[in-house]
């Protein structure tokens, strides 16, 4: 079987997309969403029932908690595009991803192997597939990037190889 080969520009949009997936899939953050926006609207109930207006100020800790995530999102994209700067000044780096026997990432600076056994978790976003490697790793593929194979018979490999 011929490896599966990937390559892109990672730019500051696949940083940004692939690091928010990330972030949503490890903490839920969808579900936490839904979770303080419940928490919002059933304090907000009690509140206008009971007529304790004092309670209101109890409104903005699922507000809060909500912004804090959200925030910590956006820390975690923007540190790894600093990081990019400091490492690539000039422009951003293509990088090779090779999946075979084992997954290859090539960096115009370094080649890192990983296991297929090491890969925690997929994600599958609009323009990425991105794999959650142990040691908080992500390995991404831009879906129009493949210079052999494509995504989808890609995706299929990758899940005949991974267990959870």
């Amino acid at each position: 079987m011929e490896p599966f080969i990937n390559e892109y520009e990672y730019t500051f949009d696949v940083i940004s997309e692939g690091i928010t997936a990330c972030w949503h899939n490890k903490y839920n953050l969808r579900k936490g969403y839904v979770l303080s926006g419940i928490l919002f609207l059933l304090i907000l109930f009690v509140c206008l029932y009971e007529k304790k207006w004092g309670f209101l100020a109890i409104e903005l800790l699922p507000l809060l908690l909500i912004l804090f995530f959200y925030n910590k999102v956006k820390v975690a994209v923007k540190l790894e595009q600093e990081r990019m700067k400091v490492i690539f000044p000039d422009s951003a780096p293509v990088l090779r991803v090779e999946i075979g026997e084992d997954i290859c990432m090539i960096t115009p600076k370094a080649e890192t192997r990983v296991q297929f056994s090491d890969v925690e978790d997929i994600i599958e976003t609009k323009n990425l597939i991105v794999l959650m490697v142990k040691g908080m790793m992500t390995v991404m593929l831009d879906k129009r990037g493949f210079k052999q194979g494509d995504a989808n018979q890609c995706m299929k490999y990758i899940k005949g190889h991974f267990t959870k």
